[in-house]
């Protein structure tokens, strides 16, 4: 199972290629091809720190190195030396060449560039992994739809457990974000003491025992930060993929 850090880049990278000039024309077959390829280079990232890197510099950067990726391995030269001979003439920055020489050397593509076209020759093995990363693919969806669920419901018609996950997923971003401090601040305007029992019904022990005791400070009016370095983000995401994978929600 990927990690919401990993499922979050990928829907990164999807939105901004095709958000982009040069997919206008792209039949949804390629657009499916594309975005296993994006999701291979992103997921077999064990580390996260190469792809991480550059989607902090331009978020833009990986939509269009992999366009041109893509269309040299399925051998659209034209189309790959179009966006390149673009990025050539658009750019003042060398962040994207930079970044297309790092994925070539890190995953074996043969690579040559000059000034007005480029050529990539892809190792044996390269179509039968991405093609691997299709059961993911489905798990992404999965995590996607969920979340489209959680932007878009009316939290004033959840109850019981859909209500538990829809205040467990902003716990989880607000406290990633900016700690338990941030948390209760932004969400007094909740029934907090309902918020703290369906957490003690539905979360394992020692993350209920954390919030429960953030909760209790906050109510006092006190720093929550302590609680922040015993926060099991690693634990809390598996719950949250678990979720998402398996539960039919509600409203």
């Amino acid at each position: 199972m990927i990690g919401i850090e990993q499922q979050n880049m990928f829907r990164v990278l999807c939105s901004n290629i095709w958000e982009r000039k040069f997919s206008k024309n792209w039949t949804e077959k390629y657009q499916d091809d594309i975005d296993k390829l994006m999701y291979f280079l992103v997921t077999i990232d064990e580390d996260k720190k190469f792809f991480l890197s550059y989607m902090n510099k331009d978020k833009s950067l990986p939509g269009s190195v992999v366009a041109i990726i893509f269309a040299s391995f399925h051998g659209y030269k034209r189309r790959a030396n179009k966006k390149y001979k673009y990025l050539l003439n658009s750019s003042t920055s060398s962040k994207w060449k930079d970044m297309l020489v790092g994925i070539c050397n890190k995953y074996n593509i043969i690579f040559s560039m000059d000034d007005k076209k480029i050529c990539l020759s892809f190792p044996e093995n390269f179509k039968n992994i991405i093609s691997c990363s299709e059961l993911e693919i489905k798990s992404y969806d999965k995590w996607n739809k969920f979340v489209e669920w959680w932007s878009n419901c009316d939290e004033n018609l959840l109850e019981g457990e859909d209500k538990f996950v829809y205040q467990f997923m902003w716990y989880h971003n607000e406290v990633c974000n900016g700690g338990h401090d941030q948390f209760f601040d932004n969400k007094n305007d909740w029934n907090l003491k309902e918020t703290d029992l369906l957490f003690k019904q539905y979360l394992p022990k020692e993350i209920y025992d954390n919030f429960h005791k953030a909760y209790l400070n906050s109510q006092k009016g006190k720093d929550c930060s302590l609680f922040d370095e015993k926060y099991n983000d690693e634990e809390i995401e598996k719950i949250l993929e678990e979720i998402a994978n398996n539960k039919e929600l509600g409203n």
